[in-house]
């Protein structure tokens, strides 16, 4: 039940804050942060389908962490990093300067399309999909060194993959990385003891084999979305 209720809170806790914030930006009065290394990365829209992981990459703690007492924590400086970022959308906009209209010929230029149609360019600076990959890697690192290896190879493909679809700029990724590693740093890491055993801290490690089996599920429904021609963006 407090796994529950603590997902529940941060579901709300994105689409009451960081969606209406960022639709209450478009058409105002914005900054953008590009600079020459942003305008040599390449565009890039495979990228987008590694994108997309981190939406089930926050929950790995969910379903990695055993001890609730930790659990808790780790939700804690969630809601926390995530309220800091959502109070700098708001009185520190900035907006990305999105490529001019491609051609959407496979599944991962829909997917491109189908993304800036869901997520309009504001709600940039910090990158919160960076916050949130190195949020929940460092957390597996501390509690599970194998899994926290694979998580953080996870969390670097991310960050870069917010550059490669243009979502982000440089400055996002740097200032998202340290948000995110400021929340473990605050909440998470003291609540999680060094030498604590193993199976006292962590869930089996099957358990975190959920998330990408859910991922290809919803590669595989994204993917017949898109062969049956549904268009919901322009």
């Amino acid at each position: 039940m407090r796994r529950f209720v603590l997902t529940l809170i941060a579901v709300l806790l994105f689409a009451g804050g960081y969606m209406q914030v960022n639709r209450l930006l478009v058409g105002t009065p914005a900054r953008t942060l590009g600079t020459e290394v942003d305008r040599m990365i390449p565009f890039w829209p495979p990228a987008e389908l590694i994108y997309i992981m981190v939406y089930l990459f926050i929950l790995l703690p969910v379903v990695q962490v055993r001890c609730p007492r930790v659990l808790t924590r780790v939700a804690t400086g969630y809601y926390a990093y995530n309220l800091v970022a959502i109070f700098v959308f708001w009185y520190f906009p900035v907006r990305y300067e999105r490529p001019p209209a491609f051609a959407i010929e496979s599944l991962t230029t829909w997917g491109v399309a189908l993304n800036y149609f869901l997520d309009p360019p504001y709600n940039c600076f910090p990158s919160l999909h960076v916050a949130n990959s190195v949020f929940a890697s460092a957390v597996a690192w501390r509690i599970d060194r194998r899994v926290g290896w694979v998580a953080s190879v996870f969390a670097v493909a991310i960050s870069l993959s917010t550059m490669l679809v243009k979502q982000h700029y440089l400055a996002d990724v740097l200032s998202g990385a340290a948000l995110g590693f400021a929340g473990y740093r605050m909440f998470a890491r003291p609540a999680i003891l060094e030498r604590a055993p193993l199976d006292e801290m962590a869930l089996p490690r099957r358990y975190p084999l959920v998330l990408p089996s859910i991922y290809l599920m919803s590669v595989a429904a994204l993917s017949i979305a898109y062969s049956l021609g549904w268009r919901p963006f322009p």
